[in-house]
């Protein structure tokens, strides 16, 4: 995998700001998009504001679009607290109990709505707006700290937007409501399934943590599952992704390979029923207070996970994981070209297609101290893709855009046996179709018979 994948280094992002800042402390990454979070940015005077920056794709690098904040924002709304962008929408989530949505026109944003929770509009300590998703028209808000179902349970908030107004769809909470689960420190959302993590939750497998997976049919949300660990493991949910049908979540604390250590664990449903596939680690030894699987994300076939406490003084790292043959292979270790001590470096991590972006929301900036940065990385993993009944070496996110069927990252074209492409015309298989197809037609319809 090392010599068909190797991460590039693109752009390092840090707006030269002032110390504290800490840039990169959430991060989220889709198509040509991205959004940085400083959530401890002071903003006109006002302490731990917050700020988020966009950026865009621009040809080989990524340029800044633009700077949003909080309107009205008081000291500690922090502002950035949680991110995430689809398409031309961006929610994010503040330690005050609101969430902001801005939309995107050509290049300029305008917040189009404030969000709070109906039963509980000014926050009242029930954490909405720890975490954040969208995808197309809907939003998911967590609210770890909800009471509802039991003292600090979790719920998770669904909106929907009609026209540019939103309004919320419904409130989930666990079906097995437990003090202290925090259902909702993390949530991701993909079509009609939003899977939940319960860092804190009790499972039948006397570990810490769960996740839960909904599914909507028509306007009504239901859990699907209640996604647990096979194995003892410690903080599971703490993070979470999906993708297709595929989900990732973290256990930073998972102590396999020591305290701390960390795990992320791979979930695959089929039909309606969630399995668990792989439970993955890098391919070197970890140590007590890695804390590999702080933060995760996935997209197709390639996942990223950070591991914010590895190295010597808490440099931080990010792996990537990339599923061939269904198989999820050992991670690939990415890692800042300048590390320094303390920069917890894999904070956070978003991933999207061939680009990857990491959190480092420690590093010192020139003279600023614990400013924080983000870095963008070119993932591109490239191996042998059949498409058409031909084979051709690509990227795993480009052999998926075309539709092809990737065959492996350590596989190269020779010998390759790619399945013949439905082509409509061409009877005589060789991607052409021309008066050879007509001779073949002919010689077919005059022998007559079954097909082969």
């Amino acid at each position: 995998m090392t010599a068909q994948c190797t991460p590039d280094q693109i752009v390092k992002f840090d707006n030269l700001g002032v110390s504290g800042d800490r840039v990169g402390s959430s991060v989220a990454i889709a198509g040509d998009t991205a959004v940085v979070a400083a959530w401890l940015d002071d903003v006109g005077g006002v302490t731990d504001a917050g700020t988020v920056y966009v950026l865009v794709q621009s040809n080989t690098t990524w340029a800044w679009e633009a700077t949003l904040t909080a309107a009205g924002a008081a000291n500690f709304t922090r502002f950035g607290q949680s991110v995430d962008v689809d398409g031309d929408t961006i929610a994010v989530g503040t330690q005050t109990g609101r969430v902001y949505v801005f939309t995107r026109s050509g290049s300029s944003w305008t917040q189009q709505a404030l969000l709070t929770a109906p039963d509980a509009p000014m926050g009242l300590g029930q954490g909405f707006g720890i975490s954040v998703t969208v995808h197309g028209d809907t939003l998911a808000v967590g609210a770890h700290a909800d009471h509802e179902g039991a003292t600090t349970s979790g719920a998770v908030y669904l909106f929907v937007r009609t026209g540019g107004s939103w309004s919320l769809q419904q409130k989930v909470k666990a079906s097995d409501p437990e003090v202290n689960a925090a259902m909702g420190q993390s949530v991701d959302l993909e079509g009609d399934t939003l899977v939940a993590g319960a860092p804190t939750a009790l499972s039948t497998q006397g570990a810490t943590g769960a996740a839960y997976a909904f599914v909507r049919s028509g306007t009504s949300w239901s859990q699907q599952q209640k996604l647990e660990p096979t194995a003892t493991t410690s903080q599971f949910g703490f993070d979470v992704g999906i993708s297709g049908e595929t989900v990732i979540i973290g256990a930073p604390f998972d102590s396999e390979a020591g305290g701390g250590a960390g795990a992320a664990f791979f979930f695959d449903r089929n039909g309606t029923t969630w399995t668990q596939t792989a439970k993955r680690m890098p391919n070197e030894i970890l140590v007590s207070g890695d804390n590999y699987g702080q933060s995760v994300a996935i997209y197709g076939d390639t996942a990223i996970v950070g591991a914010y406490r590895d190295e010597t003084n808490n440099w931080g790292s990010a792996w990537l994981h990339v599923r061939d043959g269904g198989n999820w292979m050992l991670g690939l270790k990415i890692s800042p070209a300048d590390p320094g001590n303390n920069d917890e470096f894999g904070v956070s991590v978003g991933i999207a297609r061939d680009v990857a972006v990491v959190g480092s929301h420690m590093d010192d900036v020139v003279s600023s101290t614990d400013h924080g940065s983000a870095y963008f990385y070119d993932i591109r993993c490239e191996g042998a893709c059949c498409v058409n009944g031909a084979c051709t070496r690509m990227s795993i996110g480009d052999c998926n855009t075309i539709g092809g069927v990737f065959q492996g990252l350590a596989t190269n074209c020779t010998g390759v046996m790619c399945e013949p492409g439905i082509c409509i015309g061409d009877m005589n298989g060789d991607a052409m179709i021309d008066a050879l197809d007509v001779q073949e037609f002919v010689g077919a319809l005059l022998a007559g018979g079954a097909c082969p």
